[in-house]
Order: C-alpha cells, then structure tokens, then sequence
C-alpha cells in the first residue's frame, strides 16, 4: 500500500510540475501567438490571443488585407518574420497589464483577462 501512496503522490507532482513549467506569462502568450501565426501562415489565427475590444481591430486589419497586393506585401511579411528566430527580449508586467518585445518586434502590450494573458490591439 506504501508503495502505491508513493507512486501516486510522484505522479501528482510530476503532472503538477509539467503544468507549472507551461508558463502563463505575457512573453509565452506573445510566443504561442506567433508560432500558431507561422504555422498556420494566416493573421487571422492571432484572434484567439488578443483581447475583445481588439478583435474587431483584428477583423479591419484582415479586410484591408486581402487586396492581391496587400495580401502579397503581408505573406511576404509574415514568411520573413517566421524565418527568424523567436525569443522574448523584454518582458514588463505591471499588475495585470503588460508589454512584451520579441526579437525584432516592436512592442506589445497585453492585459491578463481570466487568468489569461492577451494582447491588445488599439488604433494608437
């Protein structure tokens, strides 16, 4: 029976570990952001990172995008940035907002909403 106890007790820390090392900070959202973007090759895949006031921001971006010749000037955009490697270099939480920078990115602030970090997207 001890040995059982111990098993189970190793398993529940091993799965509490690996759900912590997953990391909830800006800088991971800001990461999986763009690793869904370049796997997919589609903006429109950031959606489902960014806050509800952005969407709508998200939406027009799109539109105007998908002229031949704006979409031309974004996939060559988007194929250049996913060529390149992807780390954080700055991460600056304050509260419950934030601003993280990816190599080569400018800026971008983000907001914890449900316990989740999204960015947002403002016409400024």
């Amino acid at each position: 029976m001890k040995t059982s106890s111990i098993l189970a007790l190793a398993a529940c820390a091993a799965v509490t570990i690996l759900v912590g090392c997953s990391g909830n900070t800006p800088g991971d959202t800001a990461l999986a952001m763009r690793a869904d973007m370049c796997k997919t090759k589609d903006m429109g895949s950031m959606t489902k990172y960014l806050t509800e006031e952005s969407k709508p921001m998200m939406e027009m971006v799109t539109k105007l995008a998908s002229s031949p010749e704006k979409k031309a000037m974004m996939d060559k955009n988007l194929t250049e940035t996913c060529a390149k490697p992807s780390k954080v270099v700055s991460e600056k939480i304050t509260g419950d907002t934030a601003e993280v920078t990816l190599e080569g990115d400018k800026p971008m602030k983000m907001r914890k909403v449900d316990g989740k970090w999204l960015v947002v997207i403002s016409k400024n």
